[in-house]
């Protein structure tokens, strides 16, 4: 079944039944892609999101994420625990983000109009490197977080498809409230809709005048500007005048710019080597690297001086942006903490050069004929497709391998973190019986140098880390694990001085635990 719509008053045929195929494959692929998370997993939060889910309803409302705190709302009155409940969220998750990956290689495939089945697997190939990147996949071992993040991404990617048959006051309106829905949902996916939309209008319109094309990129940046400021308006000014609630956000302190553009520069070590510790070092931006060769190798064989030095600049453009824009709301905050999920749309950075790529290389080729000329130029698309082919597919190799590597070890963390979380346990349970009492509340700290992280454990930051050295997840773990209930209490200076100050421990040993009356008094290796 096929059907037609319009671009720019050009009438484009697509068919229906190839779509839901498409669709599939993505969708089967990010399945095979995040499979590992599918097994149930928690991260720090997550240990604490099982008892107590109102923190998320005014968290999220003072972090500018209304709607996400809307959905909280309606989920806790409704009694749902996506913890535990988060095969099924995360599964719903992985379909939305599959929706998302399948309208931007939908929208590239129709805009191009070159629909063989190399050129399918290319774009759609490049799509899934841009929703399911190696910064995204973080977001999965935060399964209380990840239906919103999901939401936000399909939102970003919805607001740029309105804008391709007609770019119109209305459809810049319409664009506008969906790119303001996904900064209400979760931030960490806004700074993508700019280049992307970019790479996309910009190629619609590439016969177009230079100033219609300033024209379009103008408009681009009214619809993500004035959406990140009606965002900055709600957390700044709307949420604490009808709340009268402030968390901190790192957004409520006074902000130093240029000690936090010293620490962004300070981070591109960790960002562009090590990737955040997501795949093997170099590999990010080796293949950013490569694929910036491959585009001009391209561009530069086809095409006049001219035309190469307008891909250039467009090209120079889309990745300068995506870098900035995901950097920018770090230099706008109190306290800088670049973590993954904060970098998300810089992690789409290879899928949306293979997509540029795509779109601006070898259009010439595409001319019907038989010419030994024009037979030559088929041969050469072919093989510089065969060319894209392979390094998105060897991306995707890499990303699939460090994906599972990464998820595995979120399972070891997790298994790792109960086992000792039941040795406390049953060390309490033997002073229970041995005294005669009931332990109902709990003191815990760290030693003097607490192990964040086990062995041979893949991690950055939140990524990995131990919850039983983490403030708000050590009571969440031990209850999780023993079905019981404790009461947070503070630690006793006069135990700590006597039995804790000034040790270490390097696994857990009895002497870590004190009990006095029905406290147990705990320091965390």
């Amino acid at each position: 079944m096929s059907e037609l719509m319009y671009i720019n008053g050009k009438k484009i045929k697509y068919n229906k039944t190839t779509k839901i195929y498409i669709f599939l494959s993505i969708f089967v692929t990010a399945i095979l892609l995040n499979n590992l998370f599918l097994i149930p997993h928690y991260s720090t939060d997550s240990y604490s999101n099982l008892f107590d889910r109102s923190i998320n309803i005014y968290q999220s409302e003072a972090l500018g994420r209304p709607l996400t705190s809307l959905f909280w709302y309606i989920i806790n009155a409704f009694g749902v625990n996506v913890v535990e409940e988060q095969i099924f969220f995360t599964l719903i998750s992985i379909f939305i983000m599959s929706i998302a990956s399948f309208f931007i290689g939908d929208i590239c495939l129709l805009i191009k109009q070159d629909h063989s089945l190399l050129n399918i697997i290319i774009i759609n190939l490049a799509s899934i490197l841009i929703v399911f990147n190696s910064f995204s996949v973080e977001m999965f071992q935060f399964s209380y977080m990840l239906p919103f993040a999901s939401v936000a991404v399909f939102f970003v990617v919805l607001s740029i498809r309105v804008l391709v048959t007609e770019i119109t006051i209305k459809r810049i309106f319409i664009s506008f409230i969906m790119i303001s829905f996904s900064l209400f949902f979760y931030q960490g996916w806004g700074a993508l809709f700019v280049p992307l939309a970019l790479t996309i209008l910009l190629f619609i319109n590439k016969k177009r005048s230079f100033k219609a094309l300033v024209s379009v990129s103008f408009k681009i940046f009214f619809i993500y500007g004035s959406a990140c400021i009606v965002n900055l308006a709600y957390i700044k000014i709307i949420h604490p005048l009808f709340s009268g609630i402030t968390i901190d956000a790192r957004t409520t302190n006074e902000i130093n710019l240029v000690r936090n553009i010293e620490e962004i520069l300070r981070m591109q070590y960790d960002i562009w080597v090590l990737n955040l510790n997501m795949t093997p070092k170099y590999i990010f931006l080796g293949f950013v690297l490569i694929l910036t060769l491959i585009c001009f190798y391209f561009v530069m064989r086809e095409n006049c001086q001219r035309e190469v030095k307008k891909i250039a600049i467009i090209y120079s453009l889309v990745s300068i942006l995506l870098i900035t824009l995901s950097y920018l709301p770090h230099v706008a905050t109190s306290v800088v903490w670049i973590v993954q999920r904060s970098l998300m749309a810089l992690g789409a950075l290879p899928g949306l050069l293979i997509i540029f790529i795509w779109l601006f290389t070898n259009n010439k080729n595409l001319e019907s004929g038989n010419t030994i000329k024009q037979i030559e130029n088929k041969v050469d698309y072919r093989n510089n497709k065969i060319l894209l082919l392979l390094t998105s597919f060897a991306y995707f190799f890499v990303l699939f391998t460090s994906t599972s590597a990464i998820a595995s070890d979120h399972l070891s963390t997790n298994k790792l973190d109960q086992e000792v979380a039941k040795l406390i346990l049953e060390n309490i349970e033997e002073k229970e019986e041995k005294l005669g009492i009931t332990i109902t509340k709990i003191a815990f700290i760290n030693d003097t140098n607490p192990i964040w992280y086990y062995n041979n454990i893949i991690h950055y930051r939140d990524l990995n880390i131990r919850a039983l050295n983490v403030d708000w997840s050590v009571i969440p773990l031990l209850q999780f694990v023993s079905k019981r209930k404790f009461e947070r209490v503070d630690m006793d200076s006069e135990i700590y001085n006597k039995y804790f100050k000034g040790r270490d421990w390097d696994a857990f040993s009895n002497e870590q635990i004190v009990i006095e009356n029905n406290v147990a008094y705990i320091v965390m290796f």
